[in-house]
């Protein structure tokens, strides 16, 4: 008889459960805590490179060629690095075009693209490009 009161409490213990729940819903617990934190961080580099390119064309503006210091692609690099101390300039690239010449009334653009890094290979996924641009005509 104590044989068959054993079976019959098998279905019954609880002992235990607790622990193997954890160990089945801890992972996907992390693994979308750390999805939100790199599409967080994503989006932070992303708005800091679009205000840095922003700013950089204001700069651009009202440094034209008859400006005291006149702005160049080096000057404007610096700005778009000095405007967001977020970005990493081993990973930025900025192109500037003065279209024709720095001379007010000429077009200068602006392409910034930053290569973002995640923070651990946890997701085999490729690096991503940001990317800002923009245009606009020197007033000085």
């Amino acid at each position: 008889m104590p044989a068959i009161r054993q079976l019959a409490g098998l279905g019954t213990n609880d002992r235990g459960i607790v622990a193997i729940e954890f160990a089945l819903i801890m992972p996907v617990f992390l693994l979308i805590t750390y999805c939100f934190m790199e599409l967080g961080r994503i989006l932070f580099i992303q708005n800091s490179l679009g205000h840095a390119v922003y700013e950089a064309e204001r700069y651009a503006i009202v440094h034209g060629s008859a400006s005291s210091s006149p702005a160049t692609a080096d000057s404007i690099e610096e700005f778009i690095l000095a405007s967001s101390g977020a970005l990493d300039a081993d990973n930025l690239t900025v192109t500037v075009t003065f279209t024709p010449d720095n001379a007010a009334g000429s077009l200068v653009e602006i392409d910034a693209t930053y290569d973002f890094d995640f923070m651990t290979a946890l997701i085999p996924i490729n690096d991503i490009d940001l990317q800002a641009n923009t245009i606009a005509t020197i007033a000085y």
